[in-house]
């Protein structure tokens, strides 16, 4: 029988299979604003913002690093304290009451900074931004007074830088509260560039000035001025880019794999498209010169389940009635042939690529530092080792990100406010174990080393309470001294004192007499009554 050749399509079948698998997975539809049109006038990022945000939405684990950074800088709130140089105990009464009126009026403001979600939620978004693109932006705005009341996360990917003219790009001068050589503060004089920026929203534009600017601005417009009337004064965009040598905007940690997020993209992708073009069946039934019979085929379609197990599986066959077939081997007897043959070696055991994706994984945590206890990515950690890699992890990673973010507040707010004494603080993890401060003061509570306010804080986190500190006159001396000094005031040791005390002693003496004969006449009135009720039993 001559073989007749197959006429090839020019469409490759696989081809249309992948397409098929594809249209299966799951892609961003999310939307950002076009700036094309306005690049002329406003400086092009290095990056695309919707291209860098469509890679960290589509990998399997980029956000995760992403929101491993924004939890641990951003999530455990913000705190006021006095300044590294201010020890608040040593300086006068005037002093303190200023610095406690500073105090005041920081954790207001920081209180209710946003009305409608805490500080620390407005500051996770911008770093998720930041460590998504590149930078993050936080809108601010002031009161009538001029004074920061209010500030709102700003979606990063829909602002730009704006090129500036020569005369906008002047240095501006600003003020900076500074101590001076005898320790008093002084107010200095700086200058400085600043940018401006613009928003685009729905086609619409939006003018803002960087946070600290004194200059007024139109919003609409973008052009400065002496005189613009209230309503239209733009506001302020606190900016922070992670710092490049080669862009304004700052570019994200991870740019320098992205070959390989893209590579562990494409091969998740491949694993997905076997299950729509690469699996095939099990076994194949392989009939030459006949075919199965109808009760064959019913049996092969009914023969699973678990209620088969065990089972013997018969097939029979029958030659074609058709006498002039010719059979596989070119043999026209009437002649039928059975085999099955398996077909399972030919299928993937497991995903592809594994060993690629675990490295690209690692690779892509590295451009963080973020140590893979932070991600879950291993189980081999003990507790000693996993306190030790937290502890790294804060002092080269999330502690200096978090002091970063707080200098542009405290720079700008509390030089326009005059705060000289206290600030605004990131907080970060308590890796103190209460049992081990506990057994630490021990043997200086026991020498009388330590005052009582000294003990205040571990007490409350002991006790999971807020204690206020003892007055200064108590709370500030060590305990053994301050026993003396009690005794010393309350006695006095002068001989009228003694006298006193000696009555005092005289009088315990005849009560601790009074209470025995107390005691005594009480042990015999309950031998009475215990014989009594002897006799009653009896």
């Amino acid at each position: 029988m001559k073989k007749k050749k197959r006429k090839s399509t020019g469409k490759p079948g696989y081809i249309e299979i992948n397409k098929k698998a594809k249209e299966k997975i799951v892609t961003s539809s999310k939307q950002l604003e076009n700036f094309d049109e306005l690049y002329g006038d406003v400086l092009p990022p290095p990056y695309e913002p919707r291209d860098l945000l469509r890679i960290v939405e589509e990998s399997s684990y980029l956000k995760q690093y992403i929101r491993a950074m924004a939890t641990n800088i951003a999530k455990f709130g913000h705190e006021i304290k006095y300044k590294n140089d201010f020890d608040y105990d040593a300086e006068d009464k005037e002093i303190k009451r200023e610095a406690d009126r500073e105090w005041d009026k920081l954790t207001r403001l920081y209180k209710y900074i946003n009305p409608t979600e805490p500080f620390k939620k407005v500051i996770e978004k911008m770093v998720i931004d930041r460590e998504s693109i590149g930078w993050g932006t936080v809108e601010v705005m002031r009161d009538g007074k001029g004074e920061v009341s209010h500030i709102e996360y700003a979606r990063a990917a829909n602002i730009r830088i704006v090129k500036q003219s020569k005369d906008e790009s002047k240095p501006i001068e600003f003020k900076v509260l500074e101590k001076d050589d005898k320790g008093k503060y002084i107010t200095q004089t700086y200058y400085k560039k600043f940018k401006k920026f613009v928003q685009i929203i729905g086609g619409k534009k939006v003018y803002f000035k960087e946070f600290g600017d004194p200059r007024q601005m139109d919003y609409q417009t973008g052009e400065y001025g002496e005189k613009v009337p209230e309503e239209r004064r733009a506001t302020e965009i606190a900016f922070f880019p992670i710092h490049d040598p080669t862009t304004d905007y700052g570019i994200p940690r991870w740019t320098g794999a992205l070959v390989d997020i893209i590579g562990n993209r494409a091969s998740e992708i491949l694993n997905f498209t076997y299950f729509e073009s690469g699996t095939i069946l099990p076994a194949a039934i392989i009939v030459d010169g006949g075919q199965l019979t109808e009760e064959s085929v019913e049996a092969l379609r009914e023969g699973k389940g678990l209620g088969n197990a065990f089972k013997l599986l018969l097939l029979e066959t029958a030659p074609f009635e058709d006498g002039e077939f010719v059979s596989i081997d070119g043999n026209n007897k009437n002649k039928v042939s059975t085999k099955i043959e398996k077909l399972a070696d030919a299928m993937n055991k497991d995903a592809l690529f594994q060993e690629y994706q675990k490295y690209t994984r690692e690779k892509v945590r590295d451009c963080f530092r973020l140590p893979p206890i932070f991600t879950g990515q291993s189980s081999d950690y003990t507790r000693a080792t996993a306190e030790v890699a937290k502890q790294i992890a804060e002092e080269q990673i999330f502690a200096p990100e978090r002091e970063d973010i707080s200098s542009v507040f405290n720079t700008i707010i509390n030089n326009e406010l005059g705060i000289k004494y206290v600030e605004m603080t990131l907080k970060g993890p308590d890796f103190g174990d209460i049992t081990e401060k506990v057994t630490a003061l021990d043997p200086f509570i026991r020498a009388g080393a330590v005052t009582p306010n000294m003990l205040i804080e571990p007490l409350g986190v002991l006790l999971n309470k807020q204690f206020e500190p003892f007055p200064e006159e108590i709370g500030n001396i060590p305990i053994e001294l301050l026993k003396l000094k009690l005794m010393t005031d309350r006695y006095e040791f002068n001989t009228t004192g003694a006298e006193e005390i000696e009555k005092v002693a005289r009088t315990e003496v005849i009560l601790y007499e009074m209470l025995e004969e107390i005691k005594s006449c009480l042990g015999e009135e309950e031998e009475d009554e215990q014989s009594k009720s002897n006799l009653q039993v009896y």
